[in-house]
């Protein structure tokens, strides 16, 4: 089963280091998306006898919101995600392997396996 529950990346130590700007778009943006509603209506398009889930759902959907807030590319997200700290926050990325979390190619199949039907769905409820 696909976890669709949300676990904290961040230390209260952590956030104070380097979210330092509380009005950041980002920062309020992560906070108003209803975020357990959207996993709960995408994990109806991952099948639990084909592969493995690997990443996170509430991640994999930040990166694609970020994607399409920024307009960037899939190799674009993943450098902005690994240099920017407010990225880092909005999608919930740890920095333990921060340097190795995702291969940009990983986008692609998660695009594929939600379909333009699941990507509707996150864009009705974020844009």
């Amino acid at each position: 089963m696909i976890k669709n529950a949300f676990k904290e990346a961040f230390s209260p130590e952590w956030l104070e280091t380097n979210i330092t700007n509380p009005i950041h778009e980002l920062v309020i943006i992560r906070e108003i998306i209803p975020w357990k509603k959207n996993i709960s209506r995408l994990c109806r398009f991952y099948d639990k006898s084909h592969g493995a889930f690997g990443k996170s759902l509430r991640m994999m959907t930040a990166i694609l919101i970020i994607m399409k807030y920024y307009r960037l590319s899939d190799r674009e997200v993943v450098k902005q995600i690994k240099e920017n700290r407010y990225i880092q926050y909005f999608c919930n990325v740890p920095n333990m392997g921060l340097q190795t979390f995702l291969h940009h190619s990983s986008l692609t199949v998660l695009r594929n396996r939600l379909g333009e039907q699941g990507i509707a769905i996150i864009e009705k409820e974020v844009f």
